[in-house]
C-alpha cells in the first residue's frame, strides 16, 4: 500500500502548493507523489504521527545533516523504533528509500504501529518500503547480517537503549556499512547525572567519541612522517557534528 492512500498527503499537497506556487491544474496532476514529498520539510513529514522527535527539537538538526543527500538515500535504518510511527515519518522524508527499523522481539510487533492501548492515527498506512527486523542492537554479528541483507545503509539513526555501551557496540558494527551519515539521538543521557545508569559501562560521548576527536587533533598537529596511522574507523570519518542532543558522524 503506497502513500497515495494516505489522506495526510492530500492536505499537505495543497499546503505545499500554496507555499510554492499558485494553485493550478497542472500541479494537481503532478507526475508523481515523489516530487511532492521532496518538497516536504521534516516537520511536514512527521505531522500527525505519535513520535516525540519534532517536539524534542530534532527537526532542524536532521534537516541540516540529511537534506544534502536526501534524494540519494536508498536505505535508512533506525535502531529502536518502539511502536514504529517514526518509520512512517522517515518514509515520507526520504521518498526513494527503503526504511528499516530494528527493535527487540519483546517489544514487537512494531508493524502494527500501536502504542500501548493507543490506536494508530487513521491516516497511518503500512507500505512495502517499511520493514522491521527484530533482534538485539548489542549483537554485532546480527547487526552486520541485517546490514548485508539490505546492501548496507545510507543513513543509520540510533534511538535505541541510550546506553553508552550499546551506542558504541552498534556504531562499531554498522559504521563500515554506512554510506553517508551515522546519527545518535538523546545524548543528554551521556551527559546528565540523573542518567548515570546509561554510562555505567561506557560513556559514548565523553569516552569513545572524545577519544576519536583527541586522536584526530593529535594527528593533525603532528608533522606527517608516516609513523602515525589512523585506525580503520578514524580514517573514514569526514566530520563529526554535535547539534541539540544528537551527534552526526559523516563519512
Amino acid at each position: 500500500m503506497g502513500h497515495q492512500d494516505d489522506p495526510f498527503y492530500g492536505k499537505k499537497l495543497h499546503e505545499i502548493n500554496k507555499r510554492n506556487s499558485p494553485p493550478t491544474r497542472s500541479f494537481e496532476k503532478a507526475k508523481s507523489f515523489v516530487e511532492t514529498r521532496r518538497k516536504m520539510n521534516i516537520k511536514d513529514a512527521f505531522g500527525g504521527l505519535d513520535t516525540p522527535k519534532m517536539n524534542l527539537g530534532y527537526g532542524p538538526p536532521y534537516e541540516n545533516n540529511f537534506e544534502a543527500v536526501r534524494g540519494e538515500v536508498k536505505t535508512f535504518c533506525e535502531l529502536g523504533v518502539n511502536h514504529g510511527q517514526s518509520l512512517i515519518g522517515w518514509s515520507r522524508y526520504f521518498p526513494n528509500a527503503q526504511i528499516i527499523g530494528v527493535e527487540l522481539p519483546d517489544n514487537g510487533p512494531c508493524v502494527a504501529f500501536t502504542s500501548g492501548k493507543k490506536q494508530p492515527p487513521s491516516h497511518v498506512k503500512i507500505h512495502d518500503r517499511i520493514k522491521v527486523e527484530y533482534g538485539d542492537a548489542m549483537d554485532s554479528e546480527w547487526l552486520k547480517k541485517i546490514a548485508n541483507k539490505y546492501g548496507g545503509f545510507d543513513i543509520v539513526l540510533d534511538d535505541c537503549s541510550h546506553q553508552g555501551i550499546q551506542m558504541k557496540t552498534s556504531f562499531l558494527a554498522l559504521w563500515e556499512f554506512t554510506k553517508f551519515v551515522y546519527a545518535v539521538e538523546d545524548l543528554h543521557t551521556q551527559m546528565e547525572k540523573k542518567y548515570a545508569w546509561c554510562v555505567k559501562e561506557e560513556n559514548f560521548i565523553k569516552g569513545y567519541i572524545q577519544s576519536i576527536i583527541k586522536e584526530r587533533k593529535k594527528i593533525k598537529n603532528q608533522d606527517v612522517t608516516g609513523k602515525t596511522n589512523w585506525n580503520s574507523i578514524d580514517k573514514t570519518i569526514r566530520i563529526i557534528k554535535f547539534d541539540h542532543n544528537v551527534i552526526f558522524i559523516h563519512k
